[in-house]
């Protein structure tokens, strides 16, 4: 079941032009100057949460479950329509920890919104 979901999930996403142009731009400018650092962080970001609103809008799954599947989308598409192939093994692997820590950050700051927690998100 799982392997169908993800199936269905890639097809759904083969089809987003914009997001896959998003994909490209995004590879070829952490390319530019050959590190993946702070500067690509936020852009990583938006693309997660881009491609977390397209799930979420087309498929019926539960939040866990397109969390558990995101960072492998993430890196399926980059592998298959961005410009890894291009990419040393430090940069996979700095680019894989973005990733994971891009979801993390995305759903834990989801989760204190949606469970109105102000009261932990209270400056003053």
């Amino acid at each position: 079941m799982k392997n169908l979901k993800m199936k269905e999930i890639l097809e759904i996403l083969a089809k987003q032009e914009q997001l896959l142009r998003h994909l490209s731009y995004l590879t070829k400018e952490m390319l530019k100057d050959g590190e993946i650092n702070s500067k690509d962080i936020p852009n990583i970001i938006l693309f997660v949460k881009d491609l977390y609103t397209i799930i979420n809008n087309q498929m019926d799954l539960e939040i866990a479950q397109i969390q558990q599947m995101l960072p492998k989308l993430v890196k399926h598409l980059l592998e298959h329509f961005g410009d890894s192939r291009e990419w040393n093994n430090t940069q996979i692997k700095t680019i894989e920890q973005v990733i994971d820590a891009s979801v993390e950050l995305l759903f834990f700051t989801s989760g204190m919104v949606s469970n109105n927690s102000n009261r932990c998100c209270k400056i003053f």
